[in-house]
């Protein structure tokens, strides 16, 4: 899309943040940050960790907002990178970049590999693959499950934490090599074959049956088989360039990180993950609803008012993961790194 307005832009250099804290309407000298995110989806996930106070104000811009030189207007992370590079932004105190790391933050790990996502100044990443991968924290999306269906957790055959952990421990190889080849290889074609044969290999769970244990199901023992294929494959493009050293190193390092087949889940494409995680569960969800629905057809004599009731209030599982998880900000490994960093940066420590 082109900006109609394409004659005429507006540069972001910070210094408009420091000057603004002299007309702060509510008397304070507190300075302001503009914070630009991927998109719009992205400012209430940055919103919930910086929070304003008497230093600094805070405020989410994404890269359609801007009038640029170019007169183009687009989100994602590409565009903002863009819009630094042409001068448009100018990443500074008063200025700075929050944006997931997809999968830099491990392939920085492997000499020769650079991306644009590996934090600098001004530049703060999740180190997570994305912010979706934080709200499939293991106790939230138990906790989550259980307020938004009413069950007890140990009444669930497959809770959202044996989903995640089973799938995390199952994909660890086959995903830590894959990342290995495409560094090395600088995403060839045929590394970014493998990665969507993976995903597309992982999916194979979104079929498994409430009240199937997950170890024990048809889809788990599909997918491992999937997966010992592929890796087989990746395995053999590895050997080829001689790459076995520099292999056994990037495994060391991960270990070392605390990066482990337990938490892996953390480093995988997120939006994917969670919309599996989610679509999963949110058919359980409704399995549950509709028993519940029965029990108070069998129960009431004139039940319609209330099965309305209970179907209009049942919450949609993925969007009660989301805005619980921006409520409680449960903890999260590596992720926590960057907001550490951020509060140092802004005294807030």
């Amino acid at each position: 899309m082109i900006n109609s307005d394409k004659d005429f832009s507006f540069t972001y250099d910070g210094f408009e943040g420091l000057r603004a804290k002299h007309f702060n309407i509510d008397g304070s000298l507190a300075e302001h940050v503009t914070v630009w995110v991927e998109a719009h989806d992205d400012k209430r996930f940055w919103m919930a960790f910086l929070k304003s106070d008497e230093k600094y104000k805070f405020s989410m811009k994404a890269p359609d907002e801007i009038i640029a030189s170019d007169g183009k207007t687009a989100t994602g992370c590409g565009r903002l990178f863009s819009l630094e590079k042409q001068g448009d932004i100018t990443l500074a105190k008063h200025n700075i970049f929050c944006l997931d790391s997809d999968d830099s933050f491990i392939k920085a790990l492997i000499p020769g590999y650079s991306s644009q996502k590996v934090a600098r100044d001004h530049l703060f990443v999740t180190n997570i693959y994305a912010i979706e991968n934080a709200m499939l924290d293991l106790s939230h999306l138990n906790e989550t499950f259980v307020s938004t269906t009413g069950l007890p957790l140990e009444r669930l055959t497959t809770t959202p934490s044996d989903f995640i952990e089973v799938l995390s421990n199952c994909i660890y190889e086959v995903y830590k090599d894959a990342y290995f080849f495409e560094a090395i290889t600088k995403d060839s074609e045929k590394s970014a074959k493998f990665r969507k044969s993976l995903f597309e290999e992982i999916k194979k769970l979104s079929t498994l049956a409430h009240g199937v244990k997950i170890e024990n199901s048809k889809e788990l023992a599909l997918l491992k088989k999937a997966l010992k294929k592929t890796h087989t494959e990746i395995e053999n493009e590895i050997n080829k360039l001689n790459k076995h050293n520099e292999k056994i190193q990037f495994t060391t390092d991960l270990n070392t990180l605390g990066i482990t087949p337990q938490n892996f889940f953390l480093f995988v494409n997120g939006h994917k993950l969670f919309d599996l995680v989610c679509e999963v569960f949110q058919i359980y969800s409704e399995i549950l609803r509709d028993k519940e629905v029965e029990r108070i057809k069998k129960a009431h004599k004139k039940s319609k008012s209330v099965v309305s009731g209970l179907i209009n209030s049942w919450p949609v599982f993925s969007e009660t993961l989301k805005f619980g998880f921006l409520a409680k900000k449960p903890q999260v490994p590596f992720l926590s790194d960057t907001l550490n960093r951020l509060d140092t940066k802004y005294s807030r420590a």
